[in-house]
């Protein structure tokens, strides 16, 4: 939600018990906030704003038949064009909390995702989420995010 000719209030001087580094962190957070508040403002990391988030884009040499274990590329984006016949993935290495992954199924071949399948190393396995595995008819995309404290991918969506 845009904030329209809106302007934060000045913050009061902290007290002298406060710590000025610790004040300023927090004056720096609510800065933030109301930065993202705007529907307008870019998306600041590192103090670099952009209007854009772009992805890092992989390939994956999949194969038909079943995918166990994936070693895939450090990107955030992974377009799947190698198979010639349908194909399954039961899980993909590299997982580190929080990281977050499209699969983009660019054949006209089912894509399964294998809900905690065995045939992948238990920090690899996949949860989709409907105790089931989950396919896209053809094209396709699934997005997941690792989490460490489930030890496994989840998927977030899937656009079947």
């Amino acid at each position: 939600m845009a904030f329209d000719n809106y302007s934060s209030p000045n913050l009061p001087v902290p007290p002298n018990t406060y710590s000025r580094a610790y004040f300023m962190q927090l004056v720096r957070a609510l800065g933030t906030f109301f930065k993202i508040s705007d529907s307008r403002a870019g998306l600041t990391i590192d103090s670099v704003t952009t209007k854009i988030l772009r992805l890092s884009v992989a390939q994956f040499i999949g194969v038909n038949g079943v995918n166990n274990n994936l070693s895939l590329a450090s990107a955030s984006f992974i377009r799947i064009n190698t198979p010639t016949a349908n194909f399954s993935i039961t899980g993909m290495a590299g997982g580190l909390d929080g990281r977050m992954l499209v699969l983009f199924n660019s054949t006209t071949y089912n894509m399964t995702i294998a809900n905690n399948s065995g045939s992948s190393l238990l920090a690899n396995r996949i949860l989709t989420g409907t105790n089931a595995d989950i396919v896209t008819v053809g094209q396709g995309a699934v997005t997941l995010i690792y989490s460490v404290n489930d030890f496994r991918w989840i998927v977030t969506s899937l656009q079947a």
